[in-house]
């Protein structure tokens, strides 16, 4: 497996990455509002293997102190083999900050402690 990671949204097919999001478990998101959440995400990564797209995820930062990475996703047939972390140490490199925070599918928690996060003791969020 010859991975390539890019961060410009320039090129990127957003109907293949509705698809992976959603072979990957985060759900069914039109190709459209994801064009629209990755372009206005401060840091973007996308995995591609042999010019098939295999894993993408964003993040929001104030390149200061917090970033908040959403959207990290690798395609089923393709985990395991380093791409998400990957992935996610690329987002916290180009987001530049010392602390960030996800919110995880049920499951991946593990995923995420082998790359440092904690299980957050209380959070909260509000949805329209």
């Amino acid at each position: 497996m010859d991975v390539r990671y890019t961060s410009t949204t320039e090129g990127i097919d957003w109907d293949a990455l509705a698809a992976l999001l959603s072979r990957a478990g985060l759900g069914n998101r039109p190709p459209a509002l994801l064009e629209s959440l990755f372009r206005q995400s401060q840091v973007t990564v996308f995995a591609y293997d042999d010019g098939q797209l295999v894993g993408a995820a964003r993040a929001l930062s104030d390149y200061t102190l917090w970033s908040v990475v959403f959207d990290v996703a690798v395609d089923p047939a393709c985990q395991g083999k380093g791409i998400g972390a990957a992935l996610v140490k690329r987002i916290l490199q180009l987001a530049g900050t010392p602390n960030a925070m996800l919110k995880s599918n049920p499951g991946k928690e593990r995923f995420y402690e082998m790359l440092g996060f904690e299980l957050m003791p209380l959070g909260m969020e509000r949805r329209s």
